[in-house]
């Protein structure tokens, strides 16, 4: 490390780092977890980032993908995700300040400005409570605030790194990214293989049919939400995740030069694509889309200003084809199956093959390609006769006979005209049409989402009466219309606004009952639940003992199940519970039953979802009080943790599977509006206005960053017209983090990009 010159941008990032650090060790001495494991974590994380350059590129977006602890902690605001804020922000900040001379250059007053204004409800928050159990809904928590803010203001502080890495060392910090990229995304997919049962599938099965239709299954209701509970249900948070990932991994093909690790970068976009297949939303289908579109406009568009330099890249005509021969696909999938992908691929490859050895084949060459069409007509027709769900109709022929010449002509026109120089391109260019015919295949063919197209209309006017009552939920005065209810106003206005939602998505809170000690309360009806993550053995018995009372007759339900954060179909799927009578009562009564986990629980553990014990009203109107709640083996073994609420919520979590739309906005456009007036929306835009002239105009090695940011966030703006994934810290600060870097300036070049070339030889 080089001390040769010290300046004050180094001594105080050095000095700013070293009280992050060491208030991120501090502060994980309040989280209930095991000390010695969590602080271990942390740091082996500190002495990775010390160590090695870049490391928290490649790491904190894995992190934020794999690891989430609030449902076993119940700590939903001030939880693991800071202590790791805090410790990147130490140890990159102290790594910064020592290895490198600080290079000058200017935030922008556009994003300044933009920070003031997120900073304008920070007086309000009571800080010293983030580090308590909560005792309520922390949607309605005057911390809120802190929950939506931090990941934008790590997402500030770390640009301002992430901006010296870039003048620094361009590529290498590109090639960070994407393989942090590439992790999240691997992450990720086998995140969702286990959230739908393939995972155990593999572990257990050995019918290869049977894993196939797990993988490939489009009928099931269930939607993947991964393990992010920042936005309770999960959804928006992961389709953010995807929109951040599609772009960075793109980006890898351009700034890799050998062939492996574009290849990786070419997986890596499979995983995401199946991802976002497998959530079932739509709006995340058309951003994913407009991303692909957007980064290849871009790039385009940068090549022919490039000239001869430019990167080499398919012609307009070639792509017209590739993309035609996609849809052919799509259009003989629906009487062959997923067997019209092997015979596209024996198209295109073979295609391939044929026209590179054009000169060798000589007078043989249109037979190689005759041969190639008749092996990929033959499996169409093949899986068509064998198919035992397509009807052998005139119909289904004609559409098969049609397809299937198409995709013929087609690869004739790509294969057929002149010899392939360029091998890899048209490597890359066939991956890239079969990835899109699979998306095709699986976002157009499945019933689970057809069903999702036909209550378009439906979900559509539920949004529409909900963005009303969101407007309606303000008092607009002129300074809310300028700068906003304040950031995270959102969740305590509309509550305020719309009592009966408490009834209709349910409530609970703690308090202090003198001599009874801390209590539960649990409200009537909605689909909320309050449970705890267990671990519980299948077939064994356990006695649950609870103290309750209500002042009406109610029941209520004790169950233990395997589920993630949110379910559809699965409800009833792994579950074993029973219905407990309460009697009106003026004082606390204890009521047990026996309950038998039955195949809850059983292994193999690594492929099955959490085992979680749930408490839930069943009937009546009335509130249901708890003082404590146990579970206890044969062996005398306690299963629950803070089973008298003496913690309040801590190792408790509460679980929505519909009701979560007063605590999102869902539509970006309003939130920013809402919670930052007309000057948010104002500084917004023109910091989108700024990242796009960049993408379409600078220079230098690392100015396809700014095309990678450019398609990212017009997804975002595709896709927040019915979503707004910017409320979850775990996705907002990598969304600003690459937003804020593109628009802040170099002092020395006048407000352009720096155009240092460093690096170039990293593979």
């Amino acid at each position: 490390m080089s001390n040769s010159h010290i300046s004050f941008p180094r001594v105080f990032f050095i000095a700013f780092g070293a009280l992050a650090l060491v208030s991120g060790f501090y502060l994980g001495t309040f989280f209930p977890v095991s000390q010695m494991i969590l602080l271990g974590a942390l740091a082996v994380y500190a002495a990775i980032l010390l160590a090695v350059p870049y490391g928290w590129l490649i790491l904190l977006p894995v992190f934020c993908v794999t690891i989430n602890l609030a449902p076993y902690t119940g700590r939903f605001i001030f939880n693991e995700l800071d202590l790791v804020f805090l410790v990147t922000v130490g140890a990159a900040g102290i790594r910064s300040g020592f290895s490198r001379e600080w290079k000058s250059f200017f935030p922008g007053w556009l994003v300044l400005a933009y920070i003031l204004l997120i900073l304008v409800p920070v007086a309000t928050v009571p800080y010293g409570e983030l580090l308590f159990p909560s005792k309520g809904n922390p949607y309605y928590s005057s911390l809120y605030y802190y929950q939506v803010a931090k990941g934008i203001l790590i997402g500030f502080v770390l640009s301002l790194y992430l901006r010296q890495e870039v003048l620094d060392n361009p590529v290498r910090t590109m090639k960070s990214l994407v393989v942090g990229a590439w992790l999240a995304s691997v992450a990720l997919f086998m995140i969702v293989l286990w959230e739908r049962g393939t995972l155990e599938l593999l572990l257990t099965s050995t019918d290869p049919y049977k894993i196939a239709n797990s993988f490939l299954n489009l009928s099931t209701t269930y939607r993947v939400t991964g393990l992010l509970a920042d936005m309770h249900t999960g959804g928006e948070s992961l389709d953010g995740w995807f929109l951040l990932l599609l772009p960075l991994n793109l980006l890898g093909i351009f700034v890799f030069r050998t062939q492996k690790p574009k290849l990786m970068s070419v997986l890596c976009l499979g995983f995401v694509f199946y991802c976002v297949v497998m959530g079932f939303t739509r709006a995340t289908y058309a951003a994913s889309a407009i991303s692909i579109a957007v980064f290849v406009a871009l790039a385009l568009y940068r090549n022919s200003r490039a000239g001869k330099s430019a990167v080499p890249h398919v012609s307009l005509v070639e792509f017209i084809l590739f993309t035609g021969f996609a849809l052919g696909l799509w259009f003989v999938y629906k009487v062959t199956g997923f067997y019209v992908l092997i015979a596209g691929g024996v198209l295109l490859f073979g295609g391939l093959a044929v026209a590179r050895n054009r000169d060798r084949l000589g007078q043989f060459y249109w037979l190689g390609l005759v041969a190639v069409a008749l092996m990929a007509a033959f499996i169409n027709y093949d899986s068509f006769v064998d198919s035992k769900w397509v009807d052998d109709s005139p119909e289904n022929r004609i559409r098969l006979l049609v397809g299937t010449a198409v995709i013929i002509a087609l690869s004739a026109f790509l294969y057929g005209r002149q010899k392939v120089q360029n091998g890899r391109l048209y490597l890359y260019a066939n991956l890239f049409t079969l990835m899109l015919a699979f998306a095709l295949c699986l976002v157009l063919g499945g019933s689970r989402i057809q069903t999702r197209m036909e209550t378009v209309e439906n979900d559509w006017q539920t949004r529409m009466n909900h963005w009303s009552s969101v407007i309606a939920s303000s008092p607009w005065s002129w300074s809310d219309h300028i700068f906003g209810n304040g950031l995270g106003s959102f969740t305590a206005n509309y509550l305020v606004y719309n009592p009966d939602l408490v009834r209709e998505v349910g409530s609970f809170s703690i308090y202090e009952s003198g001599l009874d000690g801390q209590v539960l309360t649990i409200g009537p009806g909605g689909d909320q639940v309050i449970g705890q993550r267990v671990k519980a053995d299948a077939g064994q018995d356990y006695q649950v003992d609870i103290e309750a009372r209500a002042s009406d007759e109610m029941e209520i339900r004790v169950a233990f199940c395997e589920r993630n954060l949110i379910i559809f179909d699965r409800w009833d799927v792994n579950c074993s519970g029973k219905t407990l009578s309460i009697n009106p009562a003026d004082e606390f009564e204890s009521y047990t039953v026996k309950l038998n986990a039955k195949n809850v629980g059983k292994p193999p553990a690594i492929g099955k979802l959490p085992t979680l014990f749930i408490v839930r009203p069943k009937k009546g109107e009335s509130l249901l009080e708890v003082k404590s709640v146990s579970i206890s083996a044969p062996s005398g073994k306690a299963l629950l943790e803070n089973g008298n609420f003496e913690a309040g919520m801590d190792h408790w979590f509460f679980y929505h599977d519909f009701k979560h739309l007063p605590w999102h906005i869902k539509n970006i456009y309003l939130s920013i509006y809402y919670q930052l007036g007309a000057l948010g929306i104002l500084l917004f835009f023109l910091m989108f206005a700024t990242l796009m002239k960049r993408s379409i105009r600078s220079s230098g090695e690392h100015s396809m960053l700014w095309v990678a940011t450019a398609s990212m966030v017009v997804s975002y703006l595709a896709f927040g017209m019915f979503g707004d994934p910017l409320d979850s810290p775990r996705v907002n600060w990598m969304f600003y983090l690459l937003l804020f870097l593109a628009v802040c300036r170099d002092r020395k070049t006048g407000g352009k990009p720096s155009t240092v070339n460093r690096g170039a030889a990293v593979s």
